[in-house]
């Protein structure tokens, strides 16, 4: 019983979320029960759910306003072409997970709408997915991750990251993040050539100063 009720008060609270919030609504098809249990199995989690909760932390309030201004956005044109749109008319989650340590977004919706998901995966690399704080090292290999400097530590020692005849703090030094870890874009010259650009500044982000790299030489 006590179970159920703490269900039921989740599932309240994620209600409360996708009515201010009404995209992170997962679809019902998998719900076949009917009154306070159904209820209680479709909003027993959310599309926002999804998102590792450092990130949720750190800008995830933010990342809902600024899709629920561009969903409105969408909903107004279409009433101006006659139109009367819902919210799943103009967006439509597929799946949010972490992927190569940034947030993943998989929606079909207008070009407004992809260029917000396209701000938060690049804001995403700014901060620890595990606890919100401003990343501080990037975890290498086959799983890329970016970290705080409290979360490392704990980290690498569960993923048994430290090579056997190595220490954590040589690990961390190795692994501190850099201006070179600043992912790069290419633009082309009109020449026929291309280089590439430090993208600092991608949608307004500062992605050295959110890993504290101000006095880090260029």
């Amino acid at each position: 019983m006590f179970k159920f009720v703490e269900s039921l008060f989740r599932a309240l609270s994620n209600w409360g979320f996708c009515h201010r919030y009404p995209f992170w609504k997962m679809p019902d098809i998998w719900c076949e029960k009917r009154g306070l249990r159904g209820f209680v199995e479709r909003y027993s989690t959310t599309w926002y759910d999804s998102i590792p909760s450092g990130w949720r932390k750190a800008f995830g309030i933010a990342l809902s306003d600024d899709l629920k201004e561009a969903c409105i956005a969408g909903m107004a044109r279409a009433e101006e072409n006659g139109k009367k749109a819902s919210w799943g008319d103009v967006i439509s989650i597929g799946d949010v997970k972490e992927k190569y340590g940034t947030l993943n977004i998989y929606a079909s919706g207008s070009d407004t709408i992809q260029m917000v998901l396209d701000k938060y995966e690049h804001l995403s690399m700014g901060y620890c997915p595990l606890c919100g704080k401003p990343a501080r090292y990037i975890m290498p290999g086959g799983y890329v991750l970016f970290i705080c400097e409290e979360c490392f530590e704990p980290h690498v020692r569960v993923r048994s990251c430290v090579p056997a005849n190595g220490s954590v703090e040589d690990f961390k030094a190795d692994h501190r993040l850099t201006r070179g870890d600043i992912p790069t874009i290419t633009v082309y010259d009109g020449n026929g050539g291309s280089i590439n650009t430090d993208p600092k500044g991608l949608f307004g982000i500062d992605l050295a100063k959110l890993w504290g790299l101000e006095g880090e030489d260029e």
